[in-house]
């Protein structure tokens, strides 16, 4: 908007302008007028035929008057249309200049919708990686919370053991003193008792070491679980984070090539500015050369008639001159 308003002003100067030499010009074709009017006035009287030579009560100053009125009509007339011809002139090289910043709005507009797009696109981009940010923060969450889901495993483990081994040994004691108590009471009976305590305990040993391993079978299955779980998600990690990475990159890239983008848009608009402004003054200066060199053509067409008049004015004097009727003619430049 400020170049198209700097271009309507350097119009509006250049119309002062001309407007100016146009008046100056003809100021001085009225000065040369008025210098000339005496002598051309003069010399067109003598020029007359005897039946149009005036008298004695004929008076200079109203023909004088009179011709000088229709001489500065024709000339009002002339003004006229030279005013009316500029005019024209102007308003088409108005019309052109707006058609040009009308242009130039309209792709000042396509490159604002462009920035506005890809500031979008940038938003766009920033959100999608603050999301991954926090799926990366919920996964190591989660990681935590089955790291101590393990180690309490572990640790229900251990005391599993050292629960059977106190079994294990509180079992051993007892039958120990029951063995003790039937050797003291009878060698026989405790034989027949040792034999079938000895099958009890072998029973209940096997039905506890088959119920431990089970047991023991379980937990390690549980534990292989865990670590493949663990081992999973670890991979899983590692892919997010190389899809992250992969993505962050992306975006700086793009972020990267909009920002190239802008500043080529913005050197493109102040090239498109000066070659305009350029272009706009050149013609500028091609109309005002134009028109001045029309002006000084007329003016020396002008001068050449005017010469011309002058000739024929002297040849008409020498005639009258060798006529028997210069005396008459002498008389009245007397009175004169």
């Amino acid at each position: 908007m400020d170049s198209a308003n700097a271009s309507l002003n350097h119009g509006d100067k250049s119309k002062d302008d001309t407007s100016f030499t146009s008046k100056m010009h003809l100021g001085s074709i009225l000065l040369l007028a008025k210098q000339l009017w005496g002598e051309y006035s003069e010399m067109l009287v003598i020029s007359l035929l005897d039946e149009w030579q005036p008298g004695s009560i004929f008076d200079s100053k109203d023909m004088v008057i009179s011709t000088s009125f229709k001489v500065l009509m024709i000339l009002a007339f002339i003004w006229r249309t030279m005013c009316a011809v500029t005019s024209r002139k102007h308003l088409l090289t108005e019309k052109q200049l707006a058609k040009q910043i009308s242009q130039l709005i309209d792709e000042k507009c396509e490159a604002l919708k462009k920035l506005s797009d890809l500031n979008k696109k940038i938003k766009e981009h920033e959100k999608q990686f603050k999301e991954s940010q926090e799926l990366v923060t919920s996964t190591l969450c989660e990681n935590k919370d089955l790291r101590e889901c393990l180690k309490q495993l572990q640790r229900r483990c251990k005391q599993l053991t050292e629960e059977k081994d106190s079994l294990d040994t509180t079992l051993m004691m007892q039958i120990k003193k029951n063995q003790i108590k039937t050797i003291k009471q009878a060698p026989e009976i405790t034989k027949q008792t040792n034999q079938q305590n000895e099958r009890a305990i072998q029973q209940k040993l096997s039905q506890e070491e088959l119920e431990w391993r089970a047991q023991i079978a379980k937990v390690l299955e549980e534990i292989n679980g865990y670590e493949q779980s663990i081992k999973e998600i670890k991979n899983e990690q590692q892919k997010t984070e190389q899809q992250f990475k992969n993505q962050m990159k992306k975006c700086e890239e793009q972020y990267i090539e909009s920002r190239k983008l802008v500043d080529t848009l913005k050197q493109l608009n102040e090239e498109r500015k000066r070659h305009e402004k350029e272009e706009i003054a050149q013609k500028v200066k091609a109309f005002m050369e134009e028109v001045w060199l029309k002006e000084v053509i007329e003016g020396e067409g002008w001068l050449n008639n005017n010469e011309k008049s002058n000739q024929t004015v002297k040849e008409q004097k020498q005639t009258l001159s060798t006529s028997p009727d210069l005396g008459c003619i002498s008389g009245y430049q007397a009175q004169d």
